[in-house]
């Protein structure tokens, strides 16, 4: 299997005529061209250089919304956002710290309140329940307790992104 960011390295500098869109019908149904792809793949990442620990670059608004369903989703990359403003990481982080309090009002499906400040870790989506368009998997349960750091204590539960920072 190849890393998320080779196998994005790989799509992007297929030739147009092998490029394909796809369309997923789960969870947040998504269709995109061919024709669509290419043009996103060559307005967007045929400048990029992928030598650096992490690639920047501008979206237009209308764009938007696919190319983060492609990086987040698709290519399943840790990417952040600042205005239309993206950086794509080539290493998806494995801990993550919590920047806003996490509880059943603005996380449904999560059973228990985390607290700001809490570390967590990266975890697999093993019942494939996790919207990558929202949020990724996170688990507390490997870590130990570190001076004034609260330490979550559960399986996985999806963590949307607003509410995330990676740890690098």
């Amino acid at each position: 299997m190849q890393f998320p960011f080779t196998f994005f390295l790989t799509e992007i500098s297929k030739p147009k005529d092998l490029r394909k869109g796809f369309t997923r019908k789960r969870k947040n149904p998504f269709s995109i061209s061919d024709a669509r792809i290419n043009d996103l793949y060559d307005k967007y990442f045929s400048t990029l250089s992928p030598n650096n620990e992490s690639l920047r670059f501008e979206v237009e608004s209308t764009d938007f919304e696919q190319i983060v369903y492609l990086l987040r989703v698709h290519f399943q990359l840790w990417i952040e956002i600042d205005g239309y403003q993206i950086t794509i990481y080539q290493d998806f982080p494995e801990r993550f710290r919590i920047i806003k309090d996490v509880d059943t009002e603005n996380h449904p499906h999560t059973p228990i309140s985390i607290p700001k400040g809490t570390i967590m870790e990266l975890s697999e989506n093993a019942y494939g329940v996790v919207n990558y368009s929202n949020g990724i998997p996170l688990t507390g349960k490997i870590l130990t307790e570190a001076e004034g750091v609260t330490i979550a204590q559960n399986p996985f539960l999806q963590i949307n992104y607003p509410f995330i920072e990676g740890l690098h």
